[in-house]
């Protein structure tokens, strides 16, 4: 009797070798949990090596962060001739737009990914999500026109059954 193979042994591409050992890492208790085709869109898009033929409107990452925190800075009281008045421009503190002084360095290096899916999620994406971002070290934002619950989706499917 000939013993069986793994299928990725089979298989001449290096990436999907590394994939499915990756795969077969994650394996735990519960081998026959449902996994998300999300999930490996997420991880491709984070190690940068989602096809872009695929998914031509996914963006390059820019290197540089988009978003600044306003910075309060306290301003001198507003004297007016011998006595000091309270006005509401000294009440008021100025803001200026300065670089995340007040963010970390740790969380400057991170990646940041934002998923949204038209249609909507379910509970097993959001899960691959929090997955990918522990296991990547990087933040995964992941939202959708609605969060789905497993008889929303069955009830979906019915409806669509029946009109086809």
């Amino acid at each position: 009797m000939q013993k069986s193979k793994p299928a990725h042994r089979f298989e001449e591409d290096r990436d999907k070798v590394r994939f499915f050992k990756q795969r077969a890492k994650r394996a735990r208790y519960d081998l026959s949990r449902f996994e998300p085709a999300i999930r490996e869109i997420m991880e491709k898009s984070i190690q940068g090596t989602l096809h872009r033929g695929l998914y031509p409107f996914v963006d390059e990452p820019s290197g540089r962060s988009a978003v600044e925190e306003p910075v309060r800075t306290k301003r001198e009281p507003s004297v007016i001739g011998r006595s000091t008045e309270w006005t509401w421009d000294s009440a008021l503190p100025e803001v200026v737009q300065k670089p995340q002084s007040s963010v970390s360095a740790l969380d400057k290096s991170k990646k940041r990914l934002v998923v949204f899916v038209l249609g909507g999620i379910l509970q097993s994406e959001m899960r691959c999500a929090y997955e990918v971002s522990k296991e990547l070290n990087c933040e995964v934002f992941i939202g959708g026109t609605s969060i789905l619950t497993p008889s929303q989706v069955l009830k979906q499917l019915k409806e669509q059954s029946s009109m086809n």
